[in-house]
């Protein structure tokens, strides 16, 4: 009897303990404060934008998340969809995307990037994925702020033929003389365009006609 105890003993002499990941060893993935929102100006080509992500607390594994774009300014960025990976050990990854240049007159336009999910959690084969990478809320959006361009409320002038302009002067009566003012480019919100009338030097003008107009001013409601 004694000598199967012993054995009993022999045979449990060891114990197994499994410890979960914990406190985050994958890491907690966002968008580093310096990316959170940029400001940028459409330029002649495509404007490179660099958006940096940070993963803190744990590094354990290889991590990828995927994005997305979105906002009234999605279509002047490319590509508008990706992912991007931190190898293991790593804590800094970057997206960049390019603001598409074009020549259509805009507004000022929103894209926010996204992150929509963790593709790769950074967990081996075999281990409770639950457990892996996570987003931070707070910091998983950078929205890019597209500047107003290529003149969206348009740039004013006098058309060709109202550039320089010969009339007879009618005698008995006044003449009536239209010039026409051109507006190219965007056709955004009203506008007011001021003028003045200047009188040559050598030109005789009878001052005692009150209809004589000196400036004006005129809009156009679109």
């Amino acid at each position: 009897m004694y000598k199967e105890e012993q054995y009993l003993v022999a045979m449990q002499d060891s114990v197994t303990v499994d410890i979960l990941t914990n406190d985050d060893a994958h890491g907690l993935i966002g968008f580093a404060k310096d990316s959170l929102a940029r400001v940028i100006s459409e330029s002649a080509t495509d404007t490179p934008v660099q958006l940096n992500l940070v993963r803190e607390r744990g590094t354990f594994g290889v991590v990828e998340v995927s994005w997305a774009t979105s906002g009234t300014g999605a279509t002047d960025v490319s590509p508008q969809t990706g992912t991007i990976a931190f190898a293991a050990g790593a804590d800094k990854a970057a997206v960049t995307v390019n603001v598409v240049a074009d020549s259509t007159p805009e507004l000022e336009e929103m894209a926010t990037i996204t992150l929509t999910g963790v593709v790769r959690g950074g967990v081996a084969a075999g281990l409770d994925t639950t457990r892996g990478a996570k987003l931070i809320s707070s910091q998983s959006a950078s929205v890019i702020t597209i500047e107003a361009n290529d003149d969206p409320h348009g740039v004013v002038s006098w058309s060709p033929s109202s550039v320089s302009v010969m009339t007879p002067e009618t005698e008995g009566s006044d003449s009536v003389l239209t010039l026409t003012v051109v507006r190219e480019f965007g056709t955004v919100g009203i506008l007011q365009v001021n003028y003045m009338t200047v009188v040559a030097s050598d030109v005789a003008v009878d001052m005692r006609r009150p209809h004589l107009m000196l400036s004006s001013s005129r809009k156009w409601e679109l």
